[in-house]
């Protein structure tokens, strides 16, 4: 069940590093954004692992019972990516503030994984094989879930344009028509006001709500992403409960390599101490 829970968690931790760059590309970032802006969304999520890193050192690992610490992160986390369904172009704090915490309880997961399945072989010579294959399976979650969630978003974005352009066209006061509205579908591929201006036909309004038509439709592909994603969030909860917590027994402070170097230093401590 760990490896299930590396699999479910590699699923929305990779995917959430191509997810939201876009996301956030599409909602909040103005066209005219400079780079630095732009890379400053994209790695708001990175802020949030960091964290989750310092958490799982300092805190998971005085807490033990791993098994609930599994189960309230997967929860948790679940909530959190279900919540941002219901974001939209309007609500930067929420998205922003939701997406740090979501990262932060991801991670530990993963981490905390890794460290009971090692605690939990009975052959240590395994251990390579046993946190390299979970690494495998985290990193194909990964892809699968990529490769899922940019599919639903697309295919759901371009099922919602035509309506949303259709009702851009006619607030503007103008004409419905096939070739207007196929060149405002086109122009959505960038949503640029650029692309709109060279629109036949296009005026200033009809840009401007056709600007705010395509970040809807948006907000509607991104929508569907995270409501699929619960599912496999409570998979990953389910998978937890099946775990087993590390055995107490088996932790301590003790360091289990000596590096080379410190061999020589350490005989001359005890021969010292042993003296006096």
């Amino acid at each position: 069940m760990i490896i299930v829970v590396c699999f479910v968690g590699g699923m929305l931790y990779y995917s959430m590093n191509v997810l939201w760059p876009r996301q956030s590309q599409a909602f909040f970032i103005p066209e005219d954004a400079s780079p630095l802006l732009r890379g400053g969304y994209a790695v708001i999520f990175s802020c949030g692992t960091w964290t989750a890193g310092l958490i799982v050192a300092f805190i998971c690992s005085r807490l033990h019972h791993e098994k609930w610490q599994l189960i309230a992160f997967t929860v948790v986390q679940t909530a959190l990516i279900g919540s941002m369904a219901s974001v939209t172009a309007d609500d930067k704090v929420q998205a922003i503030v939701t997406v740090v915490i979501a990262a932060t309880t991801i991670t530990p997961p993963q981490l905390l994984s890794f460290t009971m399945l090692s605690f939990g072989l009975e052959d240590q010579n395994d251990l390579g094989v046993a946190v390299g294959l979970a690494g495998t399976f985290r990193l194909f979650g990964g892809a699968v879930a990529t490769a899922i969630y940019t599919a639903i978003y697309s295919n759901r974005f371009s099922e919602a344009l035509p309506g949303r352009m259709t009702a851009a066209i006619e607030d503007a006061g103008m004409d419905v028509s096939e070739g207007l509205l196929q060149e405002l579908i086109a122009a959505a591929a960038t949503n640029t006001r650029a692309a709109y201006g060279a629109v036949t036909g296009a005026t200033p309004e009809l840009i401007d709500r056709a600007v705010v038509a395509a970040r809807d439709a948006y907000v509607q592909g991104f929508r569907l992403v995270y409501l699929v994603a619960i599912a496999f969030g409570v998979l990953a909860t389910i998978a937890a409960a099946c775990t087993v917590s590390t055995d107490r027994s088996k932790k301590n402070n003790d360091r289990a390599v000596i590096m080379k170097t410190e061999v020589g230093k350490m005989d001359a401590m005890f021969q010292e101490k042993t003296a006096t």
